[in-house]
């Protein structure tokens, strides 16, 4: 291990990732995403294969490619845009020594040369660095299960990237359905926010367009242009002259982009100028008089407001909605199962009742002694079979009974121990079967399962 590269490492230690709990969300997937864009974009870097990486740093490596294209012609230089089809290829190692130094190289263009491709060499080690601690978090972030058809049992996670890694998480979210899908797209058309410029308005629908399309939520151009149109008229801004321009315009120099130039240049020229008086024109104070409307009702935008922050809170509600209706129809389930147990053995209870009425009652003295007697033989055999529990002490019993909800939640526990992500207390009473002291040596863990005795019978069964 190269000294770039194990230094990275223990750089990024202390970084962390939001932990999500059950089926991943695409909500939950995407701030993942964005959580690693801001820290490979902390990354700056002069490595060649990374997009002004003096400003953007790794982030290509773990943004989709509309993510990045977005911010990049952002603020790239005109002509240099990124097209539609740009996708970032992970650069591969590079080899120890720079390929172009041959025999004929001088020896001042050898050092050149070789301490170039060192600091080459130097950047790709440390994006290393960066793939190999993200992909030990990003799996500790969700529950392993979910990865489980990506890791291979030899290689690990070595034969992809954490690019890849997320993509699989979003193959693995919960699908929206076409209500839902409505719901998110009526949810962007919101209006313009007069504390923010126009920029930051035009900045927000673009961001509201890519994270409809990771939802695979179309939002065409057209439809977002037609959007910010209606905002510039209700704004009060602009007058009927700016409106009739841009109406007047041919649909080639219509676009998103010349929206955006039209409207901008105009906002910027109307805040420049709104204190300003009329004698520049030479008309006078008749300069500032200009048609205009009453503004919107503060009470009506607060309800718009109001009710689409709660149209967007049942949006994400109903992923948890759906998960609580399933662990109810599995409780039901056991709970009907029990039902069905219950009624066998009250049938069972009664036949041998009938039977003990009938026969007769000559040894019952030495019956009672077997009786005892086997009791006696459970009881010693049971404390022979108890993997060095301690039961409870006199007086301080655990009470063995269990509801179905106490069942279901000690299943749950047992789960988590035995898949590592939760540890066994080894004191006080077991949160599992209640029927002894220390959590850890309880017969319900996998890891005691050859302490079982014979004829054990879990207690989920």
């Amino acid at each position: 291990m190269s000294g770039i590269r194990e230094a990275t490492i223990s750089a990024l230690q202390g970084a962390q990732l939001t932990r999500h709990f059950g089926r991943p969300t695409r909500k939950a997937v995407k701030l993942v995403r964005k959580e690693l864009g801001m820290l490979y974009a902390a990354a700056k870097t002069t490595h060649e294969d990374f997009l002004m990486g003096e400003r953007f740093g790794y982030a290509a490596a773990v943004l989709t490619s509309n993510q990045f294209t977005t911010a990049y012609n952002r603020v790239c230089e005109v002509g240099d845009e990124l097209d539609d089809q740009w996708e970032f290829i992970i650069p591969q190692q590079p080899s120890v020594t720079d390929p172009d130094i041959d025999d004929t190289t001088t020896y001042a263009d050898r050092r050149r040369m070789t301490a170039e491709w060192r600091a080459f060499v130097d950047q790709w080690e440390r994006f290393d660095g960066y793939e190999y601690v993200f992909k030990v978090k990003l799996e500790a972030s969700f529950d392993g299960q979910y990865f489980a058809t990506l890791r291979d049992d030899l290689l690990g996670y070595t034969h992809v990237c954490v690019s890849e890694m997320l993509d699989h998480l979003m193959d693995q979210c919960i699908a929206l359905t076409d209500v839902e899908k409505q719901e998110k797209l009526d949810a962007v058309l919101k209006p313009w926010n007069q504390d923010d410029d126009i920029t930051t308005f035009f900045n927000n629908i673009d961001r509201m367009q890519e994270d409809l399309g990771d939802d695979d939520i179309e939002w065409t151009e057209s439809q977002k242009s037609i959007h910010a149109i209606k905002q510039m008229y209700a704004s009060n801004i602009f007058d009927a002259r700016d409106m009739r321009g841009w109406e007047r315009k041919p649909t080639p120099d219509k676009t998103w982009v010349h929206l955006q130039s039209y409207f901008g240049d105009l906002y910027t020229d109307v805040k420049k100028y709104e204190n300003a008086t009329g004698t520049r024109h030479g008309f006078e104070s008749a300069a500032n008089v200009r048609e205009s409307t009453a503004p919107p009702n503060a009470n009506d935008v607060q309800l718009h407001e109001q009710l689409t922050d709660i149209a967007m809170a049942a949006t994400a509600d109903k992923e948890y909605m759906q998960q609580m209706s399933n662990c109810t129809d599995e409780l039901l389930a056991i709970i009907k199962q029990q039902q069905e147990q219950i009624t066998e053995l009250m049938r069972q209870n009664g036949q041998l009742i009938l039977k003990l009425g009938k026969a007769a009652p000559a040894d019952s003295g030495s019956a009672a002694k077997a009786v005892a007697a086997k009791a006696a033989a459970a009881v010693k055999s049971a404390a022979t079979q108890n993997n060095g529990r301690r039961s409870a002490p006199p007086g301080l019993e655990i009470n063995p009974t269990f509801t179905n909800a106490e069942k279901v939640a000690a299943k749950a526990l047992a789960n988590a121990i035995n898949s590592g992500t939760k540890s066994a207390a080894p004191r006080g009473p077991c949160a599992l079967c209640k029927k002894h002291f220390g959590t850890i040596r309880c017969f319900e863990l996998d890891a005691n399962k050859h302490l079982r005795p014979e004829g054990w019978k879990s207690l989920f069964e």
